[in-house]
């Protein structure tokens, strides 16, 4: 969710190590998956399968550890059912990654994917949220769709959501700048906070002059008010 972040607080870490063949020792921190959040889970596998691509594990060390180094990365009920899910199976790279995924499915359910999807691209932008902090977090989830089966979305569809989900009051200027036809999400991110930008001053603007104006009609202390006597002339 959009709204998520406060859920990521609550990720505890795991160190590893491992040697490369120069002999340099990398050590290396991964988030561990204790049944909590679901998105620690993804976020656990993308952080892995990024270093297994950086440092080709699968070369550098056996199929074995990779998959121990994982093991170690979960527990609780995902650890258990991690071991059901590759007891039988023979380990090597393809195993490996369909185990992954068959992990996700077992444990969020086999339409995670699809429905994760279907959040970001239905999904308006919170109105809590500042234009920075949703680009980001819609990045985040989309980075997170290889873990969960599904093809990442591409910039320009990124873009396109973008369009179709910022506030109705946002969509004429965001056009007229060009926003729509932006390549990148990034480069829709400073058109649309330049909006926000705008759209908060005025609402600054706004609110001081209700300030003012209630000052205005705001009655007088009883020190300063005139007294009059009863032909209306001022006495003291």
């Amino acid at each position: 969710k959009y709204n998520g972040t406060k859920d990521l607080e609550k990720v505890t870490s795991v160190k590893l190590e491992f040697t490369l063949k120069t002999g340099e020792l990398i050590k290396v921190s991964f988030s561990k998956y204790t049944d909590e959040v679901h998105e620690i889970l993804l976020l656990l596998i993308r952080e892995y399968k990024d270093k297994v691509k950086t440092y080709d594990l699968h070369n550098l060390l056996t199929d074995e550890q990779v998959f121990d180094m994982f093991r170690r990365c979960l527990g609780g009920d995902a650890l258990d059912t991690w071991d059901g899910l590759i007891t039988s199976k023979t380990k090597n790279k393809t195993n490996f990654d369909n185990a992954m995924l068959e992990l996700v499915e077992t444990l969020m359910g086999e339409d995670a994917g699809e429905e994760q999807l279907l959040y970001l691209r239905e999904t308006k932008k919170p109105s809590e949220l500042k234009v920075q902090s949703w680009i980001r977090r819609m990045k985040a989830i989309n980075a997170y769709l290889p873990s969960l089966g599904e093809t990442a979305l591409t910039e320009l569809e990124l873009v396109r959501i973008i369009t179709q989900r910022i506030p109705r009051a946002w969509r004429t200027q965001f056009k007229l700048s060009e926003g729509h036809k932006a390549k990148t999400s990034i480069a829709a991110q400073r058109k649309l906070c330049l909006i926000e930008s705008e759209e908060k001053e005025k609402r600054d603007l706004k609110e001081r002059g209700n300030r003012d104006l209630n000052d205005t009609r705001r009655p007088r202390g009883k020190n300063n008010q005139k007294k009059l006597d009863s032909d209306g002339f001022i006495f003291k």
